[in-house]
């Protein structure tokens, strides 16, 4: 179970990302106020998914990728 108190709800945003990625992170986190864990899977299949079309179109590195892919990974995961 995620305790919605311990994350950063901003983390990300403020980053240099593309819009499309912002979008993505934000959506994830709506999902995380609204206690929407089901919500979860699929909040970070796009944020995987848009941080991968970013690097294949270079606007971020393939370390930002990982990083992004990585972080969101073990929160949707719990």
């Amino acid at each position: 179970m995620i305790n919605t108190k311990t994350i950063d709800t901003n983390k990300y945003l403020n980053d240099n990302l593309p819009v499309e990625l912002k979008e993505a992170i934000a959506n994830f986190y709506d999902k995380i106020k609204q206690n929407d864990i089901d919500g979860l899977s699929s909040a970070y299949k796009m944020i995987y998914f848009e941080a991968k079309d970013s690097w294949k179109f270079k606007e971020i590195s393939i370390d930002k990728m990982r990083e992004i892919q990585e972080y969101f990974r073990r929160l949707a995961n719990g």
